[in-house]
């Protein structure tokens, strides 16, 4: 007993736990949180327990909960319940168990925040740490994520994590300490189970001690995933020459590069499956413009470069299409959207002041369209494709998406492109700060036309790759 309080102060210690500190356990009843509560009592530390009911096991699961809840009580320590309905984890996109144990997680959090603790402890071992290491093993390309569970993650402890759970049963038992037994546990419908139950037991079978071994190897797997933090972060450097851009030239020669790049994405939601299409885009055979794109974020190919984007949630419905109709006044519609070079959406006005036309219209700029009163409404949407507009001084027609490559404007900000629309005729008088048309005209013999209105972008940045 002495020496496993020892080893418990000892791993509390190497995470940072200081022996002062209030500590949240996640308290199943089994056996594993049963010998934690144990030893952390022992200690005499300041604990909070805090327990899930899924309700999932009909009477089982109250018989969990009041032997927890009856621990507590007679230690004097505090116990609080969580009360989840299985129905509705099953219908979760994740699943039950992967719902569950998001809903846990996230209500743990809450406790050690209100209860201001530190930490929050779990019983962990190491046939857990094996069964992790086999699930990364199955799942992930990326050798370097094959580091099962750390002692600590954040505010997450793991004190038990170097023993064996059969050490932990016989402890228990020698100590008679009673513990709950869950049934799901023999459920190999569960990938967790079936190696619990097969795939361990098989390969001990035909070594021993292997269990101990991925335990030992997903220690060394941690020690070499923190010597090459610094080594992606120095490639990731030479392969960002800006924040949102992954240079094609270093990709394809930097095999280092290519594994800070996977691990960019990693850190942003991406599995390996999309890291491995978005690295194709830079190293495969594709078009100026092909994309890959998942949760918050998309990867596009430039010319020279990959461009990172980050996507608003709202990003569809930034920038409706907009009816214009005249109102003598000038007037100004916010709440429009245009793409900046972070991928991040900046906010613009479409704005038209009253007055009469230039008094030189062949100095009328670019980001500046003079419409007659007579052409209205107008409307101001989104470039479509099949769109065409006669640029000024031309007697055919332009393509809007040639517009757009001979202005250089970069494939992933093409889509914050908006014309303005005559409506009567759905003549496209203006491509947003880039091309007049040719029915936009301004000439001498207008002099005497009633005052008009002048269209401006206030955000007149060009949207080329050089802005």
């Amino acid at each position: 007993m002495n020496e496993w309080t020892q080893h418990l102060a000892q791993s509390l210690a190497e995470a940072g736990v200081g022996e002062q500190e209030r500590l949240v356990v996640a308290a199943s009843g089994g056996v594993d949180s049963t010998v934690l509560l144990h030893l952390l009592h022992a200690l005499g530390r300041n604990v909070v327990v805090g327990h899930v009911n899924h309700h999932a096991r009909g009477a089982a699961s109250e018989l969990d909960q009041q032997a927890v809840e009856a621990w507590c009580e007679e230690r004097n320590w505090t116990c609080e319940v969580l009360h989840l309905d299985p129905e509705a984890l099953a219908q979760g996109e994740q699943g039950f168990q992967g719902e569950a144990r998001k809903q846990r997680m996230a209500w743990l959090e809450t406790l050690r925040t209100s209860h201001d603790a530190s930490a929050i402890l779990t019983g962990h071992h190491a046939d857990d740490q094996a069964e992790t290491w086999l699930l990364q093993a199955m799942r992930s390309r990326t050798p370097w994520t094959l580091t099962g569970m750390s002692l600590r993650t954040g505010h997450w402890v793991r004190p038990l994590l170097s023993f064996p759970k059969k050490e932990l049963i016989a402890l228990a038992q020698t100590s008679g300490w009673p513990w709950r037994e869950d049934e799901s546990n023999t459920d190999d419908k569960y990938a967790r189970n079936r190696i619990r139950h097969e795939v361990l037991p098989l390969l001990e079978d035909i070594r021993p001690g292997t269990a101990a071994h991925l335990v030992q190897l997903s220690s060394r797997m941690q020690e070499l995933s923190l010597m090459m933090a610094p080594l992606l972060d120095e490639a990731a450097q030479r392969a960002q020459p800006k924040s949102d851009q992954w240079s094609l030239e270093v990709l394809r020669t930097d095999a280092w590069a290519r594994e800070a790049l996977r691990a960019f994405l990693r850190t942003s939601g991406w599995g390996q499956a999309l890291a491995d299409q978005a690295l194709d885009l830079a190293t495969g055979a594709h078009q100026v413009g092909a994309l890959v794109s998942h949760l918050g974020g998309r990867m596009v190919l430039e010319r020279d470069h990959l461009c990172w984007q980050v996507l608003s949630p709202q990003k569809e419905d930034a920038a409706p299409a907009l009816a214009l109709a005249w109102r003598g006044e000038g007037i100004e519609v916010d709440g429009l959207r245009t793409g900046g070079r972070s991928g991040a959406s900046q906010a613009v006005s479409l704005a038209w002041s009253v007055g009469a036309r230039p008094q030189d219209p062949g100095q009328t700029p670019l980001d500046a369209c003079w419409i007659p009163r007579s052409w209205f409404p107008l409307t101001w949407r989104t470039w479509r494709a099949g769109d065409r507009i006669q640029p000024l001084g031309m007697q055919g027609q332009s393509k809007i998406s040639d517009v757009l490559t001979q202005a250089k404007v970069p494939h992933h900000l093409r889509t914050e492109v908006r014309v303005l629309e005559r409506t009567s005729d759905q003549c496209i008088l203006w491509v947003g700060g880039l091309k007049l048309s040719e029915h936009a005209r301004l000439d001498t013999s207008e002099a005497t036309a009633e005052p008009g209105a002048w269209f401006y972008l206030e955000h007149v940045q060009p949207l080329t790759s050089d802005a």
